[in-house]
């Protein structure tokens, strides 16, 4: 894996804590773009976000009870979910108890019908060696409290799996099983891009990597309502918080378009976990 900042200044990523750092025909050198993790240098994030991001969520203050969004305006109360440090994108992550903790974020309001009927895509960060049936890792309903946006593990009677579902406006729905599971005690980075509502238009990527799914039902009716109640991290609103996941999550963003293959390639590259 290789990064260029200004110049030919370029890192290769032997693992995590084993980098190199060389500079070739590059008149002023500068330390601006290195980081110390864990007492080695490292390039610090180079690749560009998207334009098309939209929300973010990098968990990166390591205290308090705020997760902040970088982009938008949808900051997240913390409840119960405790900080994590590490390899993470800026430092920290959070880790949900699989009890009673989770992030309740507002804010997104209209995002159901402005952009959940076209393209968009959500991509995070997982961590888990224990994901129990009927986890969910966010989920929101609309203003009549009927759930319309859930990301579950296990709801389908796979532990560690990643399940996809979106309940149309009025009737139907499409839900979406990974073949694979992913609780293994390793971080993943999930892409999941949609296209349209319907099985055929939703894409699942862990690690890069274009995950083989089982169609669980397909008949979604093709439009979304607002996200009028809270959307939660570590959880799903359906009435209240339900279906608490024990996973640590990180660096979540959300675009108002799909990502292609090499937007999903920097995306991973980004996480100094990688």
């Amino acid at each position: 894996m290789a990064y260029e900042t200004s110049g030919t200044a370029k890192t290769t990523r032997q693992s995590p804590t084993d980098e190199k750092i060389t500079v070739d025909n590059w008149d002023n050198p500068t330390l601006q773009n290195l980081v110390n993790d864990n007492g080695t240098l490292r390039l610090a994030e180079t690749a560009t976000i998207p334009d098309s991001a939209i929300y973010r969520w990098a968990y990166g203050s390591g205290s308090g009870s705020t997760a902040t969004d970088s982009i938008g305006n949808a900051d997240g109360t913390i409840n119960g979910a405790t900080w994590n440090s590490g390899t993470w994108i800026k430092d920290y992550a959070l880790d949900g108890n699989g009890t009673d903790s989770y992030v309740s974020t507002t804010g997104l309001g209209d995002f159901g019908t402005t952009v959940m009927n076209g393209s968009h895509a959500i991509a995070f960060t997982m961590k888990s060696s224990d994901i129990t049936s009927s986890s969910s890792l966010f989920g929101t309903s609309n203003s009549s409290g009927r759930p319309s946006f859930w990301i579950d593990s296990g709801q389908s009677g796979t532990g560690g799996n990643i399940e996809v579902f979106n309940r149309g406006a009025s009737s139907g729905g499409v839900r979406l099983a990974t073949d694979n599971t992913f609780d293994d005690g390793n971080p993943h980075r999930v892409v999941i891009n949609y296209s349209s509502q319907s099985a055929s238009g939703i894409d699942i990527y862990v690690d890069t990597n274009s995950e083989t799914f089982t169609t669980v039902t397909d008949d979604h009716d093709g439009t979304f309502e607002d996200f009028a109640n809270p959307f939660l991290h570590f959880a799903r609103y359906n009435g209240g918080a339900e279906a608490f996941a024990n996973v640590t999550l990180d660096d979540i963003i959300i675009f108002n378009d799909t990502l292609n293959s090499t937007q999903r390639q920097d995306d991973y590259d980004r996480q100094p976990w990688s």
